[in-house]
């Protein structure tokens, strides 16, 4: 069944951002500190996200495909909070990263006919192995 969540995580030298600035496919640091998110929502350790429509619209699409009523919530949600608790005990200048995701199962992809394959620009693009426990890490050896 398809899944929608959240996440708010440490940059780390592994991170995937972290190795892309570092190989100058980006330009700006990743991530924000976390004092700026505190400064913008008066000390609250959480931060709130706009949803695009068109995201609300995938969320909604495969909500109807699988009856899922949770997800048909969050289609019709403006925004969504990311917790940053987790991150209450870490230093203020840490950078992290925010964000959230939509994962389907690969009949639901196939049912709805996507096809999540971007082109491919080799000046905005590293090669790296991913770390099977975490995809958003780059695999050390």
């Amino acid at each position: 069944m398809a899944r929608f969540g959240t996440f708010a995580e440490v940059v780390t030298p592994d991170s995937i951002t972290s190795v892309a600035y570092a190989a100058g496919v980006t330009k700006n640091p990743p991530g924000v500190p976390i004092k700026e998110i505190l400064k913008r929502t008066g000390g609250v350790y959480e931060n709130k996200l706009e949803l695009p429509g068109k995201l609300r619209e995938e969320v909604r699409t495969v909500a109807r495909l699988t009856g899922d009523q949770e997800l048909m919530k969050i289609a019709e949600l403006p925004v969504v909070t990311v917790s940053l608790e987790h991150l209450r005990n870490v230093d203020p200048q840490t950078r992290i990263y925010l964000g959230y995701w939509l994962e389907y199962t690969p009949e639901e992809m196939e049912r709805l006919g996507l096809n999540r394959e971007r082109p491919f620009d080799p000046k905005k693009a590293i090669a790296v192995g991913l770390d099977p426990s975490n995809p958003w890490r780059v695999k050390r050896s």
